[in-house]
């Protein structure tokens, strides 16, 4: 039997690391640490690398990240862009070269305001993926944390709370990944099977959801296996992009309804599935939502209810943008 170590206590590492993990950044040194942190405490008996890539911050991630290199240049990677991307959707090629530039067979995705609670993630996942070639990737249960969450730490919200269906323990297919609109998992549960990630399709460029778009070309190649044990935190603040204004402005949406014609145009097998009906659903929910921000709050409280429970409740959840609350 191999030993086990965690990745902190190595001196050194094989020339060629087995999982190499995918780390984003872009403005959250405050973060930073905790992300970088949960990974160094993971305990495998394989090689491993850390790639980060840093999106031009200005509020000191980069030099944080040259520091957690000068301790640890044999395990941390960095890609520091001196310019953001502006012609380009936010974030993408950040993303693009971070992965295209990891050596492992095996990819875990993890972004710079998010971390992961089980020291043994990486070890379970890859020994699910050693064991069954013909998976595309292998993901988990998340926690999601709310920057103003008050509750109790023993009443933890669970990111399946927030999607149309749960999963049990298992391995699914394409069929069951899209039989809602929502993704039934988050990306820092995500350890991917390189060989089947890359190359990018050739629209991958143009999609908006570039998570959606990665798991979508994964699991047309080859099924993914779920677990219910949750392993990683899902962190939502004011800083994530998701929780921008922008995020919800009428050029984003109609970017999204771009990509859900790209998703049906190279996965025929979407039409036969319920996405359809969820792209319905996703539609009432940003009519709502625009408009709850007009003022017309019975119009839109009704729209979102036509959306379905779900789609209501994580309207009522989340925090109002552009001064339109409608959290009690």
């Amino acid at each position: 039997m191999k030993n086990r170590s965690p990745l902190r206590s190595r001196e050194q590492t094989e020339s060629t690391p087995l999982l190499s993990v995918s780390m984003l950044s872009y403005n959250q040194r405050e973060y930073l640490s905790r992300a970088i942190e949960s990974v160094l405490d993971q305990v495998t008996d394989f090689p491993c690398e850390i790639v980060i890539g840093d999106d031009c911050s200005d509020d000191g991630s980069q030099e944080l990240l040259r520091e957690y290199q000068g301790k640890y240049p044999h395990l941390i990677r960095l890609h520091l862009h001196p310019e953001r991307f502006a012609d380009k959707i936010p974030g993408r090629s950040n993303n693009m070269i971070n992965l295209t530039s990891c050596r492992g067979k095996y990819i875990a995705m993890l972004d710079g305001d998010d971390y992961w609670t089980d020291p043994d993630k990486l070890q379970k996942q890859v020994a699910i993926m050693e064991g069954r070639p013909d998976l595309s990737l292998s993901c988990h249960e998340s926690v999601v944390e709310m920057e103003d969450d008050l509750r109790e730490e023993s009443t933890p919200t669970y990111f399946s709370e927030f999607t149309p269906r749960t999963l049990e323990e298992g391995t699914y297919n394409m069929h069951d990944l899209t039989r809602h609109w929502y993704l039934p998992f988050h990306v820092s549960s995500l350890v991917m099977r390189k060989e089947m990630l890359l190359p990018f399709p050739e629209w991958f460029e143009e999609v908006l959801a570039a998570d959606k778009a990665i798991i979508y070309h994964l699991v047309s190649q080859g099924d993914f296996h779920y677990s219910t044990r949750p392993a990683s935190v899902r962190y939502v603040g004011e800083e994530n992009f998701t929780s921008q204004p922008i995020y919800s402005s009428e050029e984003y949406q109609a970017h999204k309804k771009y990509d859900e014609q790209l998703f049906l145009e190279h996965y025929p097998d979407l039409w036969t599935s319920d996405y359809a009906d969820g792209l319905k659903e996703r539609t009432l929910f940003y009519e709502g939502k625009s408009l709850l921000k007009r003022g017309k709050y019975l119009a839109g409280a009704a729209r979102l209810a036509s959306a379905g429970p779900v789609f209501y409740l994580r309207a009522l959840y989340r925090r109002g943008r552009d001064g339109v609350s409608v959290k009690k």
